[in-house]
């Protein structure tokens, strides 16, 4: 800074400071102009290079507000709000902790780690999106933006023909500093583009040690302050203590007879630990941070967790965000891309992108090559509409259908699907409805299939969900199976296609089950502390052509305990039975993962070779053991051991109806056994691990090293 600036600057606060101590005095322009100019030339660019450690809280929760017509002092008696109330006693709508180590490299090279994360309750994007504007706010631009709206900055170039600047006060501050409290008014009163607030600046420095503005003019929409607190440092370094911040949004989501509950939330932001260090090297922060190094101000903010019903009215769900309290197509991109790397669809204008039909893979039909479209909102509010086509390059299967589905609004769990598909189905699969769970690695058992049957499929279904943790599906199927390399013995005529009806109920009881939100509202389960339950019901029908008659049912229960000082233990239990003649097809395979790609998969035998054991009948057990991290935490290594035992038992009844197929059952009982190790090398997105399983008992193989199954392991670490 000039030094001739600074000399006149001081002068002119010392002549405010004994000359209107007794009253509030418009600062003089001089004054507001150089203190401008002295932070404006403190950019990120010219601090030293350094680290320090930030660690950030951010809680959303309910605030009411007593309707004007009713008295403070009477006790409500409205249910609702009694509940309303004890749930806010108890819980919060969302709450993110996060510690992070911060690296900056001069000039503007930035680059985190975090080191530890704990994210709960409702995840929505408006959340996101205010706390990462709120965050990431910097007097050192020239505009301040929350949610679409841009504010002046009062401390910038900008804000110095926007603003009228008053000295509220002085104080003594250390032993030889003065403190000035000034504040900041529009010059404009009708300008909604400007902020309300006050800074102490420091007499010596001409910086601001803490700076607090609020909006000038009310928004409909939402409410917020922000508090920036500074030091100065010994190399006189002028940088961030801490950021506070305060948000209400002004839409009211609940409302009962005496009450509107409004959203409202808090977040602070502590910087602590520096260490200047101009040799710092990037080599040296990429060594310590998985982080890519980044550009100054730009961070990112973690998916969160979604609680199932964080908020019950008469047993119903009734929260609700105003969509058009957020508009901002840069974000929405970047949303877009988030939930398509989790879901598997990414929105084009009206139509979602299914890339997962666009390369894949199974063992039976090799790479799979396609593309897969359905419409989404901007299309049709209540319905979708998709359809796909896929072609196995190994198989040289074609396949293709088209779907139509209703329901009352997008998302919900109340849907009517019609289908119409010429698919290929695993020989002897079987599913349960909505069991996939987020960073559980039963997914790649799709990699897996060995042997598929061409169908031509039809069919009608209608999902909902009632009494918060059960859901439903009823459905009626009619298909046209072409059997592979197969004949099925039936009525004592054998059969290489057959046409299958086949009405069915699936049902999933799952309590305080947690789900991640995605941006755009898909939900992923990430599992219950308590089991879940899974139950199938299929009846095969003498209608609608259908050639045979038959009833199925398949179960299954899943539970994860975390043991006091023993890591987390997890047991998963499948039954099935079958009461009638059917083909292979509809059989129960045991679908073992043994193949060139060795992929640990949960809840899957690992050294079961495909196409090996078929049942009509079946039990299986896995058992699965976490004992936690056996070595200090390190971000890049920090093993875990997971000890892990499967079991199974099954048997075919009636055999020779299966012909021109080899294939063996479970009377005996099945057994193999793992040793895992975890998180061997971490990264950003996930970490790596290996292990081995080995099998015994009465199907073990001569050779022992035919018992042995090398496997990979990886979780993600979002």
């Amino acid at each position: 800074m000039n030094p001739v600036f600074k000399i006149t600057t001081l002068f002119l606060l010392f002549w405010c400071q004994f000359s209107y101590s007794q009253q509030k005095q418009l600062w003089d322009a001089v004054i507001v102009n150089n203190i401008i100019n002295s932070i404006q030339n403190s950019k990120p660019e010219t601090l030293q290079s350094h680290t320090c450690q930030l660690s950030n809280e951010v809680t959303f929760t309910l605030k009411d507000t007593v309707l004007p017509l009713i008295k403070e002092n009477i006790q409500t008696t409205d249910t609702n709000d009694i509940r309303i109330k004890i749930w806010k006693q108890k819980n919060y709508l969302f709450n993110s902790t996060t510690v992070t180590d911060q690296t900056f490299i001069k000039p503007g090279k930035y680059s985190e780690n975090i080191i530890s994360s704990n994210v709960s309750g409702l995840s929505d994007p408006i959340f996101n999106y205010v706390t990462l504007q709120l965050q990431n706010i910097s007097f050192l631009d020239t505009y301040i933006k929350i949610l679409d709206k841009k504010y002046i900055n009062p401390l910038s170039s900008e804000g110095f023909s926007k603003y009228l600047f008053y000295c509220e006060n002085s104080v003594p501050y250390h032993s030889d500093d003065i403190l000035y409290l000034c504040s900041f008014t529009p010059k404009d009163s009708a300008d909604n583009n400007c902020l309300n607030g006050y800074f102490w600046l420091e007499r010596n420095n001409l910086k601001p040690l803490e700076i607090k503005i609020t909006p000038a003019l009310p928004d409909s929409r939402i409410s917020f302050n922000v508090i920036h607190k500074f030091i100065i440092t010994e190399n006189k370094s002028w940088v961030l203590q801490q950021k506070i911040f305060n948000t209400g949004f002004k839409t009211g989501i609940i409302k009962t007879s005496d009450k509107t509950f409004y959203i409202e939330g808090f977040g602070s932001s502590n910087y602590q630990n520096y260490n200047f260090n101009d040799s710092l090297t990037i080599k040296e922060a990429s060594a310590n941070s998985s982080d890519t190094l980044k550009d100054h101000a730009k961070s990112n903010f973690l998916t969160n967790l979604y609680h199932s019903n964080p908020i019950s009215l008469k047993d119903s769900s009734v929260f609700h965000l105003v969509d058009s309290v957020i508009s901002d197509r840069n974000y929405n991109q970047r949303m877009k891309l988030l939930e398509a790397l989790l879901y598997g669809f990414y929105p084009v204008g009206g139509i979602n992108i299914d890339f997962k039909k666009i390369v894949g893979y199974t063992r039976f039909e090799g790479i799979l090559l396609g593309v897969g479209v359905s419409t989404n909102p901007k299309v049709f509010k209540c319905a979708s509409v998709g359809g796909f086509f896929s072609y196995g390059l190994r198989s040289e299967y074609l396949k293709y259908g088209g779907f139509i589905q209703l329901f009352p609004r997008w998302y919900s769990d109340t849907k009517l699907t019609l289908r119409y598909t010429n698919n290929a189905t695993e020989t002897g699969g079987y599913s349960f409805l909505d069991d996939y769970t987020f960073n559980s690695t039963e997914y790649l058992r799709n990699y897996f299939i060995p042997k598929m049957d061409k169908a031509l499929e039809k069919e009608i279904a209608f999902s909902f969900k009632t009494l918060k943790a059960i859901k439903f599906n009823f459905y009626l199927n009619q298909s046209y199976k072409t059997f592979n390399n197969y004949s099925f013995l039936f009525n004592n005529s054998e059969f290489t296609s057959l046409n299958i009806t086949e009405a069915g109920a699936q049902l999933k009881l799952s309590f305080g089950e947690k789900f991640m939100k995605t941006p755009r509202g898909r939900l992923l389960s990430l599992g219950s502390r308590y089991p879940v339950f899974w139950l199938n019901y299929h009846k095969g029908l003498e209608i609608f052509k259908g050639d045979i008659n038959y009833d199925k049912i398949e179960a299954k229960i899943s539970q994860k305990l975390k043991l006091s000082n023993c890591g987390t233990a997890q047991i998963q239990i499948k039954a099935g039975k079958i009461w009638g003649d059917v083909p292979l097809s509809n059989t129960y395979s045991a679908m073992g993962c043994y193949d060139k790609i060795p992929f640990d998969v949960e809840n899957y035998f690992a050294t079961i070779r495909p196409k090996e054991f078929y049942s009509n009948e079946f039990l299986f057990v896995f058992l699965r053991h976490n004992f936690g991290t056996l070595f200090p935490k390190n971000k890049y290594f920090s093993p875990e051991l997971h000890i892990v035992t499967n079991a199974g038992w099954g048997k075919m009844s009636n055999i020779v109806s299966h012909q021109n197929v080899v294939f063996n059952t479970m009377e005996k009982g099945y057994w193999e056994s793992g040793v895992l190790l975890h998180r061997i090398i971490n990264t950003n997105l996930m970490s790596l691990g290996t292990g081995v399983y080995y099998r015994y008992g009465p199907y073990s193989f001569v050779k022992t090293i035919d018992n042995f199954a090398l496997k990979a392991t990886f979780t993600y670490t979002l």
